[in-house]
């Protein structure tokens, strides 16, 4: 049995480090030299995932999005000294999306440091909004009145939390486990603090303003 177990826990790790790498090399296709038919490279930190399938657009649509790639081009020329590892990718279709990241506009994907953004969905503050979480969580890592200002922000947003959801639950714990330490940039602290404000469901409540 606990050879079958090792074996088990050895296929388990392979398996996990095959994903996260098959993830590294998905998102290197769309920066360098040689990248995809499919792929628009805009800057060094900025592409446009295009699909391959063709789509019909409005012009109104069609406005729409060139104004997006505009913004995301000015936000990806601000960040490129102040986060020279962010990189933004523009998805043309909820479909492309869809394989990096949950339904939805846009999500910053932390372990990747990459904002992928859904044009089919964005609006004209999607980009500006996920560029904020970017430079925050990643100040939150290195600065600590950005993570005092994080944990001041989410005590602010438990507070008009019903007691039963989910993120009032890790809220609440994440408290318990560290009222005796604190040692705000103690590494354990900071990766569950970051867990959090990356959340789903954390994600948008913890930048609405109350």
């Amino acid at each position: 049995p606990s050879a079958f177990f090792h074996l088990l826990t050895t296929a388990f790790i392979s398996l996990l480090v095959s994903c996260s790498l098959r993830e590294i090399v998905d998102i290197e296709s769309f920066f360098g030299e040689e990248v995809e038919e499919t792929t628009e490279t805009v800057t060094d930190n900025l592409s446009i995932n295009r699909g391959k399938k063709k789509v019909t657009k409005s012009a109104k649509v069609l406005g729409t999005e060139n104004t997006i790639i505009k913004i995301a081009q000015r936000g990806a020329k601000a960040i490129s000294k102040l986060l020279p590892k962010t990189r933004i990718i523009l998805h043309e279709t909820r479909e492309e999306f869809e394989k990096f990241a949950a339904p939805g506009r846009a999500e910053y994907d932390t372990s990747a440091d990459v904002i992928h953004v859904n044009l089919e969905q964005a609006s004209i503050t999607t980009v500006p909004h996920e560029i904020f979480h970017a430079v925050f969580l990643n100040k939150v890592k290195t600065d600590p009145a950005a993570a005092k200002l994080a944990e001041t922000m989410m005590e602010s947003v438990r507070k008009a939390l019903p007691a039963t959801s989910e993120l009032a639950i890790r809220i609440d714990k994440f408290a318990d486990k560290y009222k005796d330490k604190p040692n705000i940039q103690n590494e354990e602290r900071l990766a569950e603090l970051i867990g959090i404000m990356a959340s789903e469901d954390g994600y948008r409540k913890l930048s609405k303003p109350n």
